[in-house]
């Protein structure tokens, strides 16, 4: 048995990444991030192994994803 991890290396974004892209992404603060809050674990991982067995390319952006997210209303 062994673990994978799906995803794609250019799609592994930090919060912080994440915040400043939807602040500059509609022209103004929409997210409050609390700088006073400690933690330290990191979500970023790593898709070699996956990478090293399949070949496949990412089909959609960060910028898909939110424009799809958007227009579900």
């Amino acid at each position: 048995k062994e673990i994978y991890n799906l995803g794609f290396t250019k799609s592994n974004f930090t919060f912080l990444y994440l915040v400043k892209y939807f602040e500059e992404r509609f022209g103004k603060k929409k997210v409050i991030y609390n700088k006073g809050i400690s933690d330290p674990r990191s979500y970023k991982v790593s898709f070699k192994k996956l990478e090293n067995i399949i070949s496949i390319k990412r089909k959609f952006t960060i910028n898909d994803a939110i424009n799809e997210f958007i227009n579900q209303e």
